[in-house]
């Protein structure tokens, strides 16, 4: 548990002298051991005695400190995979100390022998250069449901108590715990994200404080263009990472231009220990599935790993007449040595899904919006199908002690393939038009990123600078035909035959084509002299955006670039309380006007948005709490339902203030709660018509209580709840209709056993929805419109067996 004041050197000295001097001599041949051993660290600076204890705590190893030497010095950081003596000596890096091996097997220091006074006219001032490896990723916070840290693009992999943003990195424990079929399963946790599609459908779209995140723009292993674009199953997911904001200036511009937040995928690694699980699993309706989940470690230090998944479930699904097949696999490599690191990445997606849940648009703002249907309205006829092939290699290499190079590429290759309806709700009785449309699609996607990151530290301030390339080249061939429709109402739905549709995957057109290349360089400042206290964070990317749209035979394109800057700052102070702030711009791709609207397939050219955050971080060592105040800023894109026209009118400005607890208050007890309040109004609107106007598609309160609890009287039993809450929103532009509040309660338990001559076994249970409320969930979509119909009642069960 972190300590509610700063670390004293003296103290911290005496306390590690100490406890060399207390340790039994037994334990030296074991210390010996643990100097060659490699580790991951990851220790912001400070203290020079509070670094090096907590560096030999996690070694093994036995440091014996003269308390006055180390007074009132600091330390560099230590991020990385390093040996003790390695990990000892980056933090020394500057600190006029050096690190020397004892008889006994430890480690001591003495000063550094001073440079003659000859010399010191010959030679530059004091400059020393560490790296920091960026492969290893932070260890998970108490209770195991996030992690300690997350990457954050330019910035490297950083512990949250350093970041000046409000990041989560969920665990594969949350993952597995929850049961977690897809994404939007996963941030179902935080309330200041919402769903923008029904969750028996084939894609995921969360908004993340009131701006989309397409799900073309979730990036993998921290590159875009490479995760399949439909749900993704979280069974082959290390972790899942949420960085929210505007924050292409940290990863470069995602390709359907979202800046809502970056979500990144991490595929799973090869641990220590052998592992081979199967799970079983069975939702309801009549949903059965298999998970099987293989990794292995190879060579004398166990450089090589291989970690490979494979998953497969078919079925009905809660939402009656819906039938879900799908399977994936996904085979990681790796390599780790010491000065290289290398990964492969390799996956094969495939979801036919029919008569999934889908959206309904709303025609006008005339009529009161209906309740929403209880029953499946969607022709029998009705799939979604996608075969996503997608891969990815990562290579880092320390090309001296502190100094490292990376590079990365990836590509996916996706064929959709969707019969779809596309109902026009009419009035307040529910009656709707049913367009019947074909739409298939292939995507072709490239990226990359290199770069170069490393540490100088320059008397009393440490730089961790990076400096890096990226881009994401795209392609999409698609087709839209509409052949027929249908009037038909959300309570008594009409099912007709399906019609004929000529559109082939194998003869489309290209539609849109994009290169989006970016240029960074990036700086941490850590001033030492306040024991690493105070963290100044800054840069700036260079962004080009080239786009090409061709509909009807016309070609619509540009070209266009800028600069746009990124800056932080983290206080601490005392040692478990960090301060932050950050402002932020982002060149992001203009929105494309959507298929309902006139001038469907028109794109506009790219715009600024720009953010401004401020929090606070309170770290106990048991349980996290982070409260946030933010704005954002963006052009506004919308549809207008009078003239069925799309386009930028005036800009959305999204104030909000966002509050979490997250971590284990107390043992056996875990939490994850928080609430977001969010005041999200258009301005510099056309003559100032809808200037003030609430956006559409955004509730004012969010609020998740979610718990954990071990039973006492049960050894192995844990029981779950979570409470979700969201406001009601407005459904489009005026403010004329509206979607009620709404709030549902989930619960779940779980329980591990051990069998004879068997691992243990874990069998886990959940029941969403428990009271089966039916509600529209948002109002989500182009500018509002968009009718999402919430979940039913479900259930999923599982057993898993490790062998």
């Amino acid at each position: 548990m972190s300590l509610p004041f700063p670390y004293h050197p003296l103290f911290a000295a005496v306390l590690v002298a100490s406890g060399a001097a207390l340790a039994p001599l037994s334990a030296l041949a074991q210390h010996r051991d643990a100097t060659q051993a490699v580790q991951e660290y990851d220790i912001p600076a400070g203290a020079l005695a509070a670094s090096l204890n907590k560096i030999a705590r996690q070694a093994g190893v036995v440091l014996t400190i003269d308390a006055t030497l180390a007074a009132k010095r600091s330390a560099a950081p230590v991020r990385g995979r390093y040996d003790a003596a390695q990990a000892l000596r980056l933090a020394l890096a500057g600190s006029g100390l050096e690190l020397l091996r004892t008889e006994a097997g430890g480690y001591t220091l003495r000063a550094a022998p001073a440079t003659p006074a000859g010399a010191r006219d010959a030679v530059m001032p004091e400059v020393s250069v560490s790296g920091a490896q960026d492969d290893a990723l932070p260890g998970a916070y108490a209770g195991g449901q996030i992690a300690r840290g997350s990457r954050l693009g330019v910035l490297g992999t950083r512990d949250v108590m350093d970041t000046p943003f409000a990041a989560t990195s969920y665990t594969e424990e949350l993952l597995r715990n929850q049961q977690a079929r897809s994404l939007g399963d996963v941030l179902a946790n935080d309330p200041s994200i919402a769903s923008g599609w029904p969750r028996d459908s084939y894609i995921d779209q969360p908004h993340v404080r009131g701006f989309n995140v397409l799900a073309e723009d979730i990036s993998y292993g921290g590159l875009f263009g490479v995760a399949p674009a439909t749900k993704i199953p979280m069974e082959t997911l290390e972790r899942v990472e949420v960085l929210k904001g505007t924050s292409a200036f940290l990863a470069g511009i995602a390709p359907g231009g979202s800046i809502g937040a970056i979500i990144n995928l991490v595929p799973k690694r090869a641990g220590d220990e052998p592992l081979t699980r199967l799970t079983g699993s069975y939702d309801s309706r009549a949903q059965f599935g298999a998970h099987l989940d293989v990794g292995r470690r190879f060579g004398d230090n166990r450089q090589f790993g291989v970690r490979a998944n494979a998953v497969y479930r078919d079925g009905e699904t809660a939402l009656k007449g819906s039938d879900k097949t799908m399977g994936t696999a996904s085979l990681g490599l790796d390599y780790r040595g010491d000065a290289l690191r290398a990964s492969l990445d390799l996956g094969y997606d495939h979801l036919d899904m029919r008569r999934g849940g889908w959206w309904y648009f709303l025609d006008s703002n005339g009529f009161d919006i209906p309740k929403p249907p209880t029953r499946n309205t969607t022709q029998r006829w009705n799939y979604a199908k996608s075969t996503t092939e997608f891969g990815m290699a990562r290579i880092e290499y320390d090309l001296a002690p502190g100094l490292t190079a990376y590079a990365a590429l990836g590509a996916q290759h996706a064929q959709q393939d969707k019969l779809s309806p596309e109902p026009i709700i009419g009035n307040s009785a529910g009656d709707f038009t049913e367009y019947f449309s074909s739409r298939p699609s292939l995507t072709k996607s490239r990226s990359g990123e290199a770069g170069l990151r490393g540490v100088l530290r320059t008397g009393a301030l440490t730089h961790e600078l990076h400096a890096g390339a990226s881009g994401t080249w795209q392609k999409i061939y698609s087709a839209r035909e509409y052949n027929g429709e249908l009037n038909s109402n959300l309570f008594a739905p009409v099912f007709v035959d399906a019609p004929v549709f000529t559109s082939r995957l194998g003869a489309l057109p290209l539609t849109s084509q994009s290169t989006l290349t970016s240029f960074a360089i990036a700086d941490t400042i850590t001033i030492t002299m306040l024991d690493g206290r105070l963290q100044l964070m800054g840069g700036a990317r260079h962004q080009r955006v080239d786009v090409a749209s061709y509909r009807n035979g016309v070609k619509t394109a540009y070209d266009k670039s800028a600069l746009t800057p990124g800056v932080g700052i983290v206080f601490k102070p005392v040692a478990n309380v960090s301060l932050y702030a950050n402002s932020m711009q982002a060149l992001n791709k203009g929105p494309v006007a959507p298929d309902m609207a006139r001038n469907a397939g028109e794109i506009f050219s790219p715009y600024k948005s720009r953010q401004h955050e401020a929090g606070v971080k309170i770290d106990t060592g048991d349980y996290l709490t982070t409260v946030s105040v933010f704005q954002v800023k963006q052009p506004n894109g919308q549809l207008d339902t009078a003239s069925m026209v799309y386009g930028l009118f005036g800009e959305q400005r999204n104030r909000g203030l966002e509050a979490s607890i997250v971590g284990e208050p107390a043992k056996g007890w875990r939490v994850m709660a928080g609430a977001m309040l969010l005041d999200a109004v258009l301005t510099a609107t056309p003559q100032g018509k809808s200037d003030g106007d609430k956006a559409p598609g955004i509730s004012r309160l969010n609020v998740n209580l979610g718990s954990e609890w071990d039973a006492p009287f049960a050894p192995g039993l844990t029981v779950t709840g979570r409470i979700t809450h969201a406001g009601s929103q407005y459904a489009g532009s005026g403010n004329l209709q509206q979607i009620p509040a709404w709030s549902i309660l989930d619960l779940g338990a779980r329980y591990t056993l051990r069998l004879q001559d068997v691992r243990p076994v874990v069998l886990r249970a959940n029941l969403d929805n428990v009271f089966d409320r039916r509600y529209w969930a948002s109002a989500a979509g182009v500018g509002g419109g968009w009718l999402n119909v919430g979940s039913p009642r479900s259930a999923r069960f599982s057993a898993q067996v490790d062998f």
